[in-house]
């Protein structure tokens, strides 16, 4: 009897155990946190923060299509690092990604269970063109985690949490002058040229300019003012003739009477 009682009182301490084994081994962590974020970009990465490893897991993203939209959904560093891990143990891992449609579906499979290889964690990237002057926030992107197992096809519990406080790596404004240098315009350009070209006939020819009037009258008054004072002399020596004529005819009345 008292044989028994020992037995059962330690199946019951087993037993007692196990809840608590088991409720540590079989959970995993997600973080989605900010890579790099600009004006009209984004890129994120969903990480693995440590837990049991999955072999089995699937995911659906769903994102704002008014404020985002998604340009690609690729495996990141930490799964490419995996899988090459998986490949030189000969073992087996598939990652399919159906980034056509919102929410954007991944499934993953391998055989041993994921885990960090040399610090790198990262298990999918997302790049997103946004509204410019925007900035990304928790109801942007949502996640669900659904189908997470083990290589023993025991189920595993998914804490998934935000990491928003990745700085910004890029500048803030697309127009910064340092991204769009100010540079002469052509129009400039060609109006600088167009002075010079235009200022030089001016200053080394003697030929009017077209639609210019001013220059002409003062050639012709040039050349007639010779004219002008030939014709004023020979009135005056007309008048003078004239005059002495007069005067010879008067006297010569005068003498006859």
């Amino acid at each position: 009897m008292k044989k028994l009682i020992s037995v059962v009182i330690c199946l019951l301490m087993v037993l007692s155990l196990l809840p608590f084994t088991v409720s540590a081994a079989d959970e995993i962590d997600f973080t989605l946190r900010i890579k790099e974020e600009t004006d009209s970009e984004l890129t994120l990465t969903l990480d693995y923060d440590g837990g049991t490893g999955f072999s089995a897991l699937d995911i659906e993203i769903a994102f704002d299509r008014i404020r985002l939209e998604l340009k690609s959904c690729e495996k990141g560093d930490g799964y490419v690092a995996f899988e090459k891990y998986l490949n030189d143990n000969n073992e087996a891992s598939i990652c399919s990604i159906n980034q056509n449609e919102n929410p954007v579906k991944a499934a993953i499979a391998n055989t041993l269970g994921f885990k960090a290889i040399d610090g790198k964690k990262s298990v999918l990237v997302l790049k997103f063109a946004k509204v410019p002057g925007t900035k990304f926030a928790k109801e942007d992107v949502t996640f669900e985690f659904t189908n997470c197992q083990t290589s023993s096809f025991t189920d595993i519990k998914v804490n998934f949490d935000y990491d928003l406080t990745a700085p910004v790596t890029k500048g803030e404004k697309s127009t910064d002058s340092t991204e769009y240098p100010q540079q002469p315009s052509a129009d400039n350009i060609e109006g600088e040229e167009n002075e010079e070209i235009g200022d030089a006939p001016a200053n080394d020819s003697n030929e009017p300019q077209a639609g210019g009037q001013g220059e002409e009258p003062q050639a012709d008054d040039t050349d007639n003012a010779p004219k002008t004072k030939t014709v004023i002399i020979m009135v005056a020596v007309i008048v003078c003739a004239a005059g002495v004529a007069a005067v010879v005819i008067f006297k010569t009345k005068g003498k006859k009477k």
